[in-house]
């Protein structure tokens, strides 16, 4: 019993370092709607980082799995001062494995993933000064093992 909670306080500890580390991974950008009519664009990320540490029993682990990022958006215009945009992207994640041998946590695993469409309108007022807004659709899931 006393590794489980050893372990559950280490993870939790962790889940907070993840989130002051941050848990933003695509920056939600909104950018594409001032895009040239007819503009898309797909992006592709593979990450790889590296996140080492030991434990207090001495064991090393590297923590940081590697992830796909993916986005894509599409940007339309209807007249000279009305435009619309779609943006798909994979906004939050987080993704730790302790993959040491004999530790506390050797084997546990966190894993946050995220989806999110948006379709966002513009309205030109002048030259220099748009509105915009729209409707954001995001789904968020996550397991720990």
């Amino acid at each position: 019993m006393k590794i489980y909670i050893t372990a559950g306080a280490a993870l939790l500890l962790t889940t907070s370092l993840a989130a002051a580390g941050g848990l933003d991974r695509s920056g939600q950008s909104l950018l594409s709607i001032f895009n040239d009519d007819g503009t898309a664009d797909v992006s592709f990320g593979y990450i790889m980082p590296s996140v080492t540490g030991t434990d207090g029993n001495n064991v090393q682990y590297d923590v940081g799995a590697s992830y796909v990022q993916l986005g894509a958006t599409y940007t339309r215009e209807i007249n000279s001062e009305f435009s619309f945009g779609l943006i798909y992207d994979q906004p939050f994640g987080a993704d730790i494995f302790y993959n040491g041998d004999g530790g506390t946590l050797s084997g546990t695993k966190a894993a946050i993933a995220s989806d999110a469409f948006s379709a966002i309108g513009k309205y030109q007022l002048n030259e220099r000064v748009s509105v915009f807004g729209g409707l954001r659709m995001q789904r968020v899931g996550g397991g720990i093992t």
